[in-house]
């Protein structure tokens, strides 16, 4: 079995609000929600993948910024679905 590493965020606002997507119809796990977030490409970090697919998915309308003192939580969780 191969194993991917994958790289997901919670964007959360001032008033607790999450911000999640529902995966669109033909996909693996339509219909599930999940946070922005997608694969580590070769040679790149989580940190870079999370920037990538921020900017692919949903900053066409936001302003990204990094704060130089965020934390970065790693976590490695089995798929059992």
């Amino acid at each position: 079995m191969e194993i991917k590493l994958v790289a997901a965020c919670a964007l959360v606002n001032e008033q607790g609000k999450v911000l999640i997507n529902k995966r669109p119809e033909g996909k693996d796990y339509a219909g599930y929600w999940e946070f922005p977030g997608g694969k580590v490409e070769e040679n790149e970090t989580p940190e870079e993948a999370i920037i990538r697919e921020l900017k692919e998915e949903i900053i066409s309308t936001f302003q990204l910024h990094v704060w130089p003192h965020y934390h970065l939580q790693k976590r490695i969780t089995k798929n059992i679905m």
